[in-house]
Formats: C-alpha cells, structure tokens, sequence
C-alpha cells in the first residue's frame, strides 16, 4: 500500500510540476530536465510513469476535461437532464479558459497532437453515451463518437479564436457555441431555451465569472 502510495505521489508531483512549467515557460520550451530538476526524481523514475513530455501533457488535458465534469456533477446533483449537464461542462470549459488564458494556450498546443486529441475525443465520447443513454438510446457508439468529436471541434475553434485574437469574447458567444453543442446532442427544441438560461444563471453563481 505505502509503495502504491508514493508511486502515485510521484506521479501526481510530475503533473504538477510539469503544469507549473508549462504554464509558466510554455510547453515547447521547458525540458524533461527541468521537470526532474524541479520534481526531485530521476529521468529514468520519470519515464517509468510517462512515454515522455507528450504523455505528460495528455494527463493534464485529462485532468481539466474530468475536472469540468466533476464541477458539473457537483452543482447538479443526479437530476438534472444530460443537455443541462452537457450545457455545463461545456460553459465551464469555456470560462475557466477565459479566466486562466495559459491554460487556454496549452490546451490548443494539447489538440495539435494527434494522440492527446484522439484520448479527448474517446473520453468526450464515454462520458457523453454514459449521460445520454437513456435519452438518446438509439444511438451507436460511432455517432456517440463522431457528435463527441464536432462538440471538441467547436470548442477548439472558440479557444482559438480566443488566443489569435488575444481578447476576451463576449458570453454571447460563449452561449451560441454552447447552443451549437446542445443542438448537435438532438436536444428538443422546447428545452433549449430553459437549458442555455439555466446554465447562465449557474455560471453567474459559481466562482468563474
């Protein structure tokens, strides 16, 4: 168990350390030497636990796409419909990008490898069939996949369009890409107006805005 234990501290001190550097230097010029430096472990202890910087980075893009859905868990308990729940994972992306706009960097520079995205695309796709299953039960693990991979493809271009023009964008905005996602997801039109107010008044609360 302590060996468990410490081979997870370890890991976690990687991600941690790593994110830090990224954040701070950017992802293409901090090192694999700087991460150990910093991490106090060995670069033989590091590439125990990952393939190398990539792998690294496809743990932190996990970590915020699970963080979203975890936040989203939180503020809606077990009853709200997959569209409200959808409709908040995606309005917390949004914003946590806007707030911490390095992090908004690094998730374009995370979408420009083909192995981070596609384990973006797989977890959206997961995560998506396992709230819409009863709603949408005519669905098939491909349209699961290929729906998952259009919302992914709106949130990429809103990032950078956010990050080339290094400004602000409006909620507007932010809600007429949420809208977008929700219409993929076949929401009924007659929920469509509840859902993208709801969400707004959940942002407004939360500590994002």
């Amino acid at each position: 168990m302590k060996r468990l234990e410490h081979k997870n501290e370890v890991r976690q001190r990687v991600i941690s350390v790593s994110r830090e550097l990224f954040l701070k230097k950017g992802y293409a010029k901090t090192t694999i030497n700087e991460i150990t430096k910093k991490a106090e472990i060995t670069t033989g202890s590091l590439y125990h636990f990952f393939n190398g910087k990539e792998d690294i980075l496809r743990h932190i893009s996990q970590e915020v796409f699970n963080g979203a859905a975890a936040m989203a868990d939180v503020m809606l308990g077990e009853e709200a419909d997959p569209w409200q729940r959808l409709a908040l994972e995606i309005g917390i992306q949004f914003y946590y990008m806007l707030k911490h706009k390095p992090i908004a960097e690094l998730y374009l520079v995370a979408h420009e490898s083909s192995e981070i995205a596609r384990a973006i695309a797989d977890s959206a796709q997961s995560r998506n069939q396992k709230i819409f299953q009863t709603s949408l039960p005519d669905l098939a693990a491909e349209d699961y996949y290929a729906m998952s991979l259009a919302v992914k493809g709106i949130i990429h271009s809103f990032i950078q369009e956010l990050i080339s023009k290094k400004q602000n964008a409006s909620p507007a905005l932010i809600f007429r890409a949420i809208e977008m996602a929700l219409v993929i997801f076949q929401i009924p039109k007659d929920k469509l107006a509840t859902t993208l107010q709801a969400t707004h008044d959940l942002i407004q609360k939360s500590r994002l805005v």
